[in-house]
């Protein structure tokens, strides 16, 4: 039975790919075919803690954008097939939290719940600060605004130097990325000139073309003064600071 695997990175870029020997269309989608395979489907009595393996091989597109570290971002993973109707039948919903290398094959595994670096995470809490990915639909930031062109002087390992970092104030990019030869990496530090990325940036030299995103600390005062965004902030900024078991609320 051929299945349909859909990946969703960042930007709303899909990749499409099906186990059959010809590729697939359906619902003016195209589904490339490729060697991908995945482990059986559990239906345990904790669904949150199932997971499925996806292997591909190494050279395969996805697989390639996490080279050297694991999803920084929560990707979408959708699985299905169709029925002797034609009808699509969607077999697991998840996200992708891992990937691993071995010979010429590259391992997904993905989970129920969202996950960064392997870690399970909520995907919504009720709390102060905006749960909201920087530049995500629900954000609706749109980072095309906000993009700023430079090069790279320096390059060791994760950090990065370049003359455009240093034209803002210390931590404006942290939380934000940079996008260098079409991969995109999350900015962990900002002092200066300098940043540093979670994860290697592979045949990244000095010299070579960077565009930067500033980063936002989740506070409802950052929305409004570095993008106009309040509109769309996503936390409960009005939560009570004074706790009533602890403290006198009174004035």
């Amino acid at each position: 039975m051929e299945e349909l695997f859909q990946f969703t990175l960042q930007d709303e870029v899909y990749h499409r790919y099906t186990s059959g020997i010809a590729d697939v269309y359906f619902e003016y989608k195209t589904y490339l075919a490729v060697p991908i395979e995945r482990s059986a489907l559990a239906n345990s009595e904790e669904p949150l803690a199932d997971q499925v393996v996806i292997t591909v091989p190494k050279n395969n597109t996805v697989a390639q954008l996490f080279i050297g570290s694991s999803p920084n971002y929560s990707v979408p993973v959708r699985i299905s097939h169709l029925d002797d109707a034609g009808d699509e039948i969607v077999d697991f919903v998840g996200y992708l939290s891992k990937v691993s290398f071995k010979q010429h094959e590259a391992a997904f595994s993905c989970s129920v719940t969202p996950a960064v670096d392997g870690r399970n995470i909520l995907p919504r809490r009720y709390q102060a600060q905006c749960a909201h990915a920087l530049y995500s639909t629900q954000c609706g930031v749109n980072k095309a605004l906000y993009a700023e062109i430079g090069y790279v002087s320096t390059v060791n390992g994760s950090t990065l130097v370049s003359p455009l970092f240093a034209t803002h104030a210390d931590g404006y990019f942290i939380g934000g990325m940079v996008l260098m030869n079409e991969e995109y990496r999350t900015v962990l530090t900002h002092v200066g000139n300098t940043i540093t990325v979670l994860g290697k940036m592979p045949d990244v030299v000095a010299g070579n073309v960077v565009t930067s995103y500033p980063g936002c600390p989740h506070t409802i005062a950052a929305c409004d003064s570095l993008f106009g965004n309040s509109a769309n902030y996503g936390g409960q900024n009005l939560i009570p600071t004074k706790n009533p078991f602890t403290q006198s609320i009174g004035y």
